[in-house]
């Protein structure tokens, strides 16, 4: 997953290092599938997020758990999962996911705090089930 940060984390971040407002990561991230991609102002409630019978959002708890810790290549800092994100099987409907996003509400309104293209589109239908393996979602530190 190629990714950038929101314009919502962006700050946060900038805020948080450089002595304004603490940032305070959520206990809870919860991982949404797009049909197009996110902006960088877009909101939970704004990103074109799939509608197929049966989905919700993954939720995740945040912790060294379930990502692994951060590392330092040559080019840029990455993270990864480190346990399997399992979405809700297709109910009826079908979407075309192109994206995925990391947002910090279970469901509508909400931030995005990054968000990326799949290496590939993936066509969802009646009882397709999206997985992310373990180590398959990259996070990188642009």
């Amino acid at each position: 997953m190629a990714n950038s940060y929101n314009n919502y984390l962006g700050k946060a971040v900038l805020d948080h290092v450089f002595g304004n407002t603490v940032y305070t990561a959520p206990t809870t991230l919860y991982f949404a599938l797009l049909t197009a991609p996110a902006t960088v102002t877009d909101t939970a409630a704004t990103m074109s997020e799939a509608t197929y019978t049966g989905y919700v959002r993954t939720a995740v708890t945040n912790n060294d758990t379930n990502f692994s810790d951060a590392t330092s290549p040559a080019d840029l800092p990455t993270k990864k999962n480190a346990v399997t994100i399992e979405f809700s099987q297709v109910v009826s409907g079908s979407d075309t996911i192109t994206d995925v996003a990391i947002v910090d509400s279970a469901s509508g309104a909400g931030n995005i705090l990054v968000a990326g293209a799949l290496t590939e589109s993936k066509p969802l239908s009646a009882l397709d089930k999206l997985v992310f393996e373990p180590n398959n979602v990259t996070i990188t530190q642009l």
